[in-house]
């Protein structure tokens, strides 16, 4: 970008430099403001965010070692076809069933309770083996997952969630 008499973009060798350490300098704090808002989206208003207790995990991680598969495949056993999935099937029929030329509030109704019973079953189902895996820990291993629990509470109740 240099020309033939040494200036670059039409400024003068000091007056380059200038421009450059300045351009440097922005584009640094530009960054570091966005570095910033990135690490803090992902904290509440009031203080860093509290993570999630998946109890199922939770109680896989409990068991011992030599229970630990039994209950795992308890636990996956029941969970069945993918949330996921069905959800994403649900809402392709609510999304035709919305946007056909004659809406069928009947038919509607019975799609939405069935999934209402699809859903209350697969929880008694998670719910059934859930019990079923606790049975098969130690005394000392529920306690153990009981003060991870309490702890968890305490967490989110100290961040307000």
């Amino acid at each position: 970008m240099a020309g033939a008499d040494g200036r670059i973009l039409g400024l003068g060798s000091k007056a380059a430099r200038r421009a450059l350490v300045a351009s440097l300098v922005v584009n640094c704090l530009l960054l570091g403001l966005a570095a910033g808002a990135f690490v803090k989206s992902g904290r509440e208003k009031d203080g860093p965010r509290v993570s999630s207790f998946h109890l199922s995990r939770q109680i896989v991680e409990a068991a011992g070692e030599d229970r630990r598969e039994t209950v795992r495949a308890l636990m996956e056993g029941a969970r069945g076809e993918s949330w996921r999935e069905a959800s994403l099937r649900r809402w392709e029929e609510v999304a035709r069933r919305v946007g056909a030329a004659q809406f069928d509030a009947m038919g509607m109704s019975a799609m939405l309770a069935e999934e209402m019973e699809r859903r209350a079953a697969a929880h008694a189902a998670r719910n059934a083996a859930m019990v079923e895996a606790l049975m098969l820990l130690t005394e000392a291993e529920r306690a153990r997952l009981s003060a991870a629990m309490a702890a968890h509470l305490e967490a989110r109740t100290a961040h307000g969630r």
